[in-house]
């Protein structure tokens, strides 16, 4: 490895002495016109030319393929500029890429600023931007800050040939700040950047500030202002540059930040020790286009020691402190692979309205101070955030952390309504008072209120626009509007919604909240009666005092064929008040087979006396019904077995059911049904309690085996149908037999589903039957415990 590195630095020594570097001029006694190294023989080379070759072809013969003498790489090499560019070019990327496979990437950097001078002088800086980076990146890690910012100027230098502006823009700023470069580089690349940053074919640029400046902010004046009071922060800019600089405006943001006496107890508590990785070899300037630097492999934060002792107390031999992973702590990781990540260089700028500005500034050379004058900032607790110096289209940027903070205190301007709770449904008057705080209302000052969709406001303005007169500080000023809130007929008992008051001097509307109590809720549920259907609407007063109900119907917006009777006596109002309710009811006639599926509305007048002056009202409530019309018809019987005429508790009985369907339907041949009986406490199902069956002929009769329980008038058994659906069940059985799986399931496909409502008729749900219970003859013993 040694004579790769050797080799490729005296080739370009050696290439330099002769004159082949380019730019440079051939050597007239090694190559006389006309007439190269290699046309040369020994005895007709010049003696410097010879003293070259002989010394060159010494150190690389070590380690070269015995089938080719060094003399002709070198001759080879030596011969002409094209040939010299190319073979030192394969030497280096060949040393180049074996110092980085073996992990020396700090050699193979040092080749690369070699080849970074060779681009350079070739003309070809793009080739060479690479180079230099990594190079100041490795002189930055090494600590060796000379190196790395005479790199920087050469990085420069490059990226102003190549016209990346940029990326010039930044590195030119770090050649600016850099105290350990000649003066004259530093104002040529100052003239520079100011040029780019004047110009008016460049974009606006952020940069961070470091280290063509420093800024910090230094003090506040008050800690605690009103938000109509002034209050001013310094901020101390150091110019780094070698020159004064002439600034468009300098701005500081501030930030919301959590007050300092909110928890003392986060002071009193003490930050843990551990061990960090030592940054003393390094500065804190920032290094262009590399701002940070990352280890892969971390040092360890602990420090294993042992004690070590040898000989006794009285005589001891050897006495220290072991440290058992000394070979972590002092691992060198410059020449570790992949050690060094870019990170994002992004720049954010700081948008807010909360800031202040100075324009016209110019910076001199070393320490100025800048005071910056805030006035109208709302209320709250804030900190210094970023500072900002504009130059052209340069904005160089900083993020603070001071530690300083001031807080803007307010009795702000805030609004209440009386009364907060109200009724839904109702016109109401309510009382709006806005109370102005600690600052002073304007005479010509406007308040704009605005609602919901469900909540219509009225004030004396068209356009709900309350001019309000004069408010001194701590005053107040109060005008009368009325509200009206949508009743939700299917909400709960109450509910909230906001009204805003959009204040022409707040910068912010206030939004205050409203409580509405729902007077009502309105449920349906359907009733049958073999075919005949009727509908029942319920209405539940839930609060809001006394209501008055009239006028109400019901009306199938898509049934032409039907007809709703109502029930209800007409022209009867009806009054209800809280946790009470009335039911209004309709029968359905239909002139149609089938019944389709209905769209109903339901309407009611309602008046209420808490309302002045009292208007009448509407009420409104819409549903749907489909799969209604009834399809079967259930009746079941208990009937005494054998000889016995009664039933008896004990005894068996026969359960008789019979499935008749109705008439006016389609047959329901095909459709599978499963009935379910279910005895309950009072009986005993001793036979099957459920199975399926099909319609054939309209109809279907089964008995199953009961036995009564207790005595007195039982209702019977509770039997329920259900619609049955096999080939579920058979694509089941298909899947597991082909799985083997028995925990699958049917993809949550029900094998049963229930009738709709009304589609199956009970008409023996209410029958009762009579259990007499058994006679006890003889003696019978109890037993009191």
């Amino acid at each position: 490895m040694l004579h790769s590195q050797t080799s490729i630095s005296v080739s370009y020594t050696s290439g330099g002495a002769v004159g082949l570097m380019p730019g440079a001029d051939l050597d007239p006694h090694l190559y006389p016109a006309g007439q190269s190294v290699s046309d040369c023989t020994d005895d007709e080379t010049p003696s410097q030319g010879r003293t070259v070759v002989s010394f060159v072809c010494l150190i690389i013969s070590e380690g070269e393929a015995p089938h080719r003498a060094p003399s002709d790489k070198l001759r080879e090499a030596l011969s002409s500029r094209e040939a010299f560019q190319k073979i030192y070019l394969e030497q280096s990327e060949l040393a180049m890429g074996t110092f980085k496979h073996i992990g020396r990437f700090r050699s193979a950097r040092l080749i690369g600023k070699n080849l970074a001078d060779f681009y350079m002088k070739l003309g070809e800086p793009q080739k060479a931007e690479n180079f230099l980076l990594d190079a100041m990146t490795s002189y930055h890690k090494e600590g060796w800050t000379k190196l790395r910012d005479m790199a920087c100027l050469e990085l420069a230098q490059c990226q102003y040939q190549t016209g990346i502006h940029h990326k010039y823009v930044k590195t030119g700023c770090q050649v600016a700040g850099s105290s350990l470069l000649e003066t004259r580089d530093r104002l040529e690349h100052m003239n520079n950047v100011m040029q780019l940053a004047r110009s008016s074919n460049a974009g606006t640029m952020l940069l961070k500030a470091s280290p063509l400046l420093k800024i910090d902010v230094s003090r506040i004046s008050q800690s605690k202002v009103g938000v109509d009071e002034a209050f001013q922060i310094t901020v101390t800019i150091d110019n780094q540059g070698p020159c004064d600089l002439t600034c468009d405006s300098i701005w500081l943001t501030l930030v919301e930040s959590v007050s300092e006496f909110s928890d003392r107890r986060i002071h009193k508590l003490k930050s843990p020790v551990i061990r960090q990785a030592s940054n003393s070899s390094l500065d804190n300037r920032h290094v262009m286009n590399l701002t940070n630097v990352n280890l892969n492999k971390q040092t360890p934060t602990e420090i294993s020691l042992r004690a070590l002792f040898e000989g006794t107390l009285e005589e001891p031999v050897l006495a220290g402190i072991l440290c058992m992973n000394s070979h972590e702590l002092l691992k060198r990781n410059d020449s570790s692979g992949g050690i060094l990540k870019p990170t994002d260089d992004t720049v954010k700028k700081d948008v807010t309205s909360q800031q202040a500005a100075v324009t016209g500034v110019v910076l001199k050379q070393g320490e100025n101070t800048v005071t910056l004058n805030f006035e109208g900032v709302l209320a709250g607790c804030y900190s210094p955030g970023q500072v900002g110096v504009k130059v052209g289209l340069l904005e160089f940027l900083k993020d603070t952390n001071s530690g300083l903070s001031v807080m803007v205190t307010c009795d702000e301007t805030r609004c209440e309504i009386i009364p907060e709770t109200l009724v839904a449904g109702i016109g109401q008057e309510v009382t709006v008072c806005i109370y102005s705080g600690n600052v002073a209302i304007d005479p010509n000052s406007k308040v704009k209120v605005t609602g919901s969709e469900n909540l219509s406001i009225t004030t004396s303005s068209h356009d709900n626009t309350v001019l309000l007169g004069g408010v001194a500080r701590g005053g107040q000023a109060e005008w009368k509007m009325r509200v009206f809130h949508q009743p939700m007929v299917t909400g709960g008992l109450k509910v909230d919604d906001k009204i805003v008051f959009d204040c022409s001097w707040l910068p912010r509307p206030l939004i205050m909240t409203l409580t509405f109590v729902n007077p009502f809720k309105v449920t349906h549920r359907l009733y049958t009666a073999r075919d005949m259907k009727y509908i029942q609407l319920t209405v539940h007063a839930q609060g809001g005092g006394q209501f008055q109900l009239s006028d109400w119907s019901l009306v199938a917006t898509n049934g032409n064929d039907l007809e709703l009777v109502c029930l209800n006596k007409p022209l009867v109002p009806m009054k209800i008040v809280s946790m009470q309710s009335c039911s209004f009811v309709w029968q359905l006639k239909c002139n149609t087979p089938e019944l389709p599926p209905l769209h109903l509305t339901f309407t009611s007048a309602y008046m209420s006396p808490l309302e002045v002056p009292a208007e009448e009202r509407q009420l409104r409530y819409s549903f749907k019904m489909a799969d209604f019309q009834t399809l079967l018809t259930v009746k079941a019987d208990i009937c005494p077995s054998g000889d016995n005429k009664v039933c008896k508790t004990g005894v068996v009985s026969s359960f008789k059911l019979h499935v008749t369907q109705m008439s006016a339907v389609k047959p329901l041949a095909d459709q599978e049904i499963m009935y379910r009986l279910e005895g309950g406490p009072n009986w005993k199902v001793h036979g099957k309690s459920s199975g399926v069956f099909h319609l054939s002929g309209g109809s279907y009769s089964h008995s199953v085996q009961v036995i009564p329980l207790t005595a007195g008038f039982l209702p019977l058994p509770a039997v329920s149908l259900l619609k049955y659906n096999p080939q579920i069940m058979k694509e089941e059985d298909e899947r597991l037999s082909s799985t083997d799986d028995e925990s699958s399931d049917t993809d949550g496909q029900p094998l049963m589903s229930e009738f709709g409502r009304g589609q199956v008729y009970y008409s023996s749900q209410g029958k009762q039957v009579h259990v007499y219970p058994v006679e006890v003859t003889g003696e019978v013993e109890v037993t009191i415990m």
